[in-house]
C-alpha cells in the first residue's frame, strides 16, 4: 500500500536526484495547486525557474534532511486521493501514450453504442460534465455530475476512486476531446467514448431521464421559515469547522463513501457547498447510490450566510485549507 509516507520519502528521492542537480535557470511547472491535497501552503504560479523555487518552496531547501521533508509534507495533510499514489507510479513507470489514449478516448458514439457499452461493460460510469444546474434539470440515470469549468480533473480523480473505471462521456457540445484529455492527465486513460451530440441527443432519441430537484437561496429561506428543514453541508472538513449554518450535517463530498452511515433515509437533506458546484458532484453520486432525499442548493455558504436568517458558527481560522 503507498501510504503518505512512503510516497512522501519517495518524492524526496525524486527531488534529490532528478531535479535538485539541475542548473538553476531550468524552467519547471510546479503544478501546486494551491489549497489542493497536492499544494499546501503554496504559491498559485503556474511555472518558475528551478533556483526561485529552491528558494521559496519549503519542499526544495537544500539542507532539509528526509525525515524534515516528510513532517513538513506530511503535516496537516488528509488521505489524498486515490488518484495520487496510481499518478505517482505513472510518473516513475510511465504510461500510454496519449496518442494511443485518444484512439478510444475520443470516439464519438451514437445513442446506440452509448447504451450498448453501458450494458455490457462492468462497473462504468457516465461522466456528465455539464452545468450543474442544466444536469439537475435532466440527466441520464446512474450519470455523475463534475461540472467541467470547476476543479474538474482534481474532483474527478477525488470521487471516482480507481483511475482504472471505465468512462462514457456526455458533455458540453465542442468540448469532448478537451474533457478526456483533461482526464488522462490525471491518469483517467480508460475512456470509452463521449455521446455524439451530448444530452440533447439522449432526449432527441426519446430516452428516459432522471432529475435532482433543487432551490436557490430565496426558496430555502421561505422554506425555513415555513417548516424544519435539515441542512447538508458537503464542503470539506476544515471549511465546516471554520464556519457553518447551526445544525448543519458535514459530509464532506472529498470522502463521500464514509460518512454515507450518516445519511437518514426518512429525512430530506437540502445541500450546500461553498459556491453550488460541489453539491452537483455530491447529489448526483448519492443518486446514483439510491438516496433520492437530497435537494441540490444552487447558492453557497456565503449566500445563505447572507440572507442573516441562519445562525452561523462562529469563525475559527483554519490552519490548512485541505
Amino acid at each position: 500500500e503507498l501510504t503518505q509516507e512512503k510516497l512522501a520519502r519517495m518524492l524526496y528521492h525524486s527531488l534529490r536526484t532528478k531535479l535538485m542537480p539541475l542548473p538553476d535557470e531550468v524552467i519547471v511547472y510546479p503544478n501546486h495547486g494551491a489549497g489542493s491535497p497536492c499544494g499546501k501552503y503554496m504559491s498559485t504560479e503556474t511555472y518558475d525557474t528551478l533556483g526561485h523555487q529552491k528558494k521559496v518552496n519549503y519542499g526544495l531547501r537544500a539542507d532539509q534532511t528526509e525525515d524534515e521533508f516528510i513532517q513538513e509534507l506530511c503535516d496537516g495533510l488528509t488521505e489524498p486521493p486515490q488518484y495520487f499514489p496510481s499518478m505517482v507510479l505513472g510518473n516513475v513507470l510511465g504510461v500510454e501514450s496519449i496518442y494511443k489514449v485518444r484512439e478510444h478516448s475520443q470516439k464519438p458514439l451514437s445513442v446506440g453504442e452509448f447504451q450498448k457499452i453501458l450494458h455490457e461493460t462492468k462497473e462504468v460510469v457516465i461522466l456528465d460534465t455539464r452545468k450543474t444546474l442544466d444536469f439537475a434539470k435532466g440527466f441520464i440515470k446512474g450519470a455523475v455530475n463534475v461540472d467541467l469549468d470547476n476543479n474538474f480533473a482534481i474532483w474527478v480523480g477525488t470521487v471516482i476512486r480507481d483511475i482504472k473505471t471505465p468512462l462514457v462521456l456526455v458533455t458540453p457540445k465542442g468540448r469532448e476531446h478537451e474533457t478526456a484529455d483533461r482526464l488522462s492527465r490525471v491518469g483517467f486513460d480508460h475512456v470509452l467514448g463521449y455521446l455524439e451530440g451530448g444530452f440533447d441527443t439522449w432526449i432527441t432519441a426519446g430516452n428516459k431521464v432522471d432529475q435532482i430537484p433543487f432551490v436557490n437561496a430565496g426558496d430555502l429561506l421561505k422554506l425555513a421559515q415555513n417548516q424544519p428543514i435539515r441542512l447538508m453541508d458537503v464542503r470539506k472538513e476544515s471549511e465546516y469547522q471554520t464556519e457553518h449554518i447551526v445544525g448543519a450535517v458535514n459530509l464532506p463530498l472529498d470522502y463521500w463513501w464514509k460518512h454515507m452511515d450518516k445519511i437518514d433515509q426518512g429525512q430530506t437533506y437540502y445541500v450546500y457547498c461553498g459556491s453550488g458546484f460541489r453539491t452537483g458532484i455530491f447529489s448526483s453520486l448519492m443518486r446514483r447510490n439510491g438516496f433520492t432525499n437530497f435537494v441540490l442548493v444552487t447558492d453557497g455558504f456565503n449566500v445563505l450566510k447572507d440572507t442573516d436568517y441562519f445562525q452561523v458558527t462562529e469563525y475559527i481560522c483554519s490552519n490548512t485549507m485541505l
